[in-house]
């Protein structure tokens, strides 16, 4: 996390290969997001974040299938304690995918509760 003064930056990454029995689900993903915090004092903060999911599958009937998630995010959060957090938000995301029938678009609107340990 990076405390640039009025707001705090939290990006992060990942990237994985699943193996499985079907060789349908064999695929390589890969995460990039960016936690976005602005605090308006100490127990509210305006919260983004920004997401990116790619997925390319390699065997069976899927082979050479990849399909991607972009989203965003706008919240609301409150802190209940240093390690808890109820946020309130809203949510665009929106998938696209080299076969046909696969692309989506929706909103989500909701309260969502985390957890830090």
């Amino acid at each position: 996390s990076f405390d640039l003064g009025w707001f705090n930056l939290s990006p992060g990454g990942l990237l994985t290969y699943r193996f499985a029995d079907v060789a349908e689900s064999q695929r390589f993903r890969m995460e990039l997001w960016l936690g976005i915090e602005v605090p308006i004092d100490e127990n509210w903060a305006i919260v983004s974040e920004p997401f990116y999911e790619s997925f390319w599958f390699t065997d069976g009937a899927n082979s050479g299938r990849e399909d991607q998630v972009y989203s965003v995010s706008l919240g609301l959060q409150y802190a209940l304690t240093d390690n808890a957090s109820l946020t309130t938000e809203v949510i665009y995301e929106k998938g696209s995918s080299n076969r046909a029938g696969l692309d989506y678009d929706f909103i989500e609107v909701g309260p969502r509760l985390d957890f830090a340990f």
